[in-house]
């Protein structure tokens, strides 16, 4: 009994966030956009093929989100929706008031949600990092080396190359030991979470040929000075690519060719 009441104290921020998650899962399994949206619009946000040598093309994209009652739906964004195109080695940034949907839109070009209206042209090599940093568990638990965590979910990459990652950002404290077993979500920070993950993110782009990186607030848990490097290697490696930032920082303009701002003009509820 007194394990298990350690277990619940040890654990209780992981098992509410697990709720959380469960609970955001079903609002969506519950939303039906074809219930709520306008007669004009089709159901869904449509994925083709990339246009000349864009590697990414917006054109009338709005996305439709669910509210927290599941019943209804928003619409993010001004009416006319968001039309956009990013050529190779371009860079973009993202930026806007909360709650406007930038995050929601990244989402969408990565193609983890396509309520709405519009359409996207891209590639298929598309890589994307959320604010949150995904470490996975290991499959006999939650303990993983950081080998398994810089070649996740499936890269090939020797180990000289992890270690020259995790060095360029400032994780080479780490880099002597790849095959240490530990629960990294736990042990790292915020802010080495967020570099272990652009670690994997450099490693994932060895061998890509022309990348559309995706990054939602990827460094905010960093500070500028670590922000620069990690920037710096990724434009560097990404250099055939084009990347696409969400941040609220001005720091992150220096890093960009164009920048736009994001303005929800209608807070449309259907």
């Amino acid at each position: 009994v007194k394990d298990a009441l350690f277990f619940l104290a040890d654990n209780f921020d992981k098992l509410s966030s697990i709720r959380a998650r469960i609970e955001r899962v079903k609002e969506l399994q519950d939303f039906d956009s074809s219930k709520t949206r306008p007669r004009e619009a089709p159901n869904k946000i449509l994925v083709c093929e990339p246009l000349d040598d864009n590697l990414l093309v917006l054109r009338g994209v709005r996305i439709a989100v669910p509210e927290s009652a599941g019943r209804s739906v928003r619409w993010l964004g001004r009416s006319e929706g968001i039309s956009v195109s990013v050529a190779r080695e371009g860079t973009l940034l993202i930026q806007g008031e909360s709650g406007v949907g930038k995050s929601s839109l990244l989402r969408t070009i990565a193609g983890l949600w396509d309520d709405g209206v519009g359409s996207i042209h891209r590639g298929r090599e598309t890589y994307f990092l959320p604010q949150r940093p995904y470490i996975p568990a290991g499959s006999q638990g939650v303990a993983t080396s950081l080998r398994e965590q810089l070649l996740y979910p499936d890269v090939q990459a020797e180990d000289a190359e992890l270690q020259e990652a995790l060095a360029v950002v400032q994780l080479r404290h780490l880099a002597a030991d790849l095959g240490r077993l530990c629960d990294w979500a736990t042990t790292l920070s915020g802010g080495e979470q967020q570099r272990l993950v652009f670690a994997r993110l450099l490693v994932q782009l060895l061998n890509a040929q022309a990348p559309l990186v995706l990054l939602d607030e990827a460094t905010s848990a960093c500070s500028e000075q670590v922000e620069v490097q990690l920037y710096e290697a990724l434009l560097k490696r990404a250099s055939n690519g084009a990347v696409i930032s969400v941040g609220h920082r001005s720091s992150l303009r220096r890093f960009h060719a164009e920048v736009i701002t994001m303005v929800d003009d209608t807070g449309d509820l259907f």
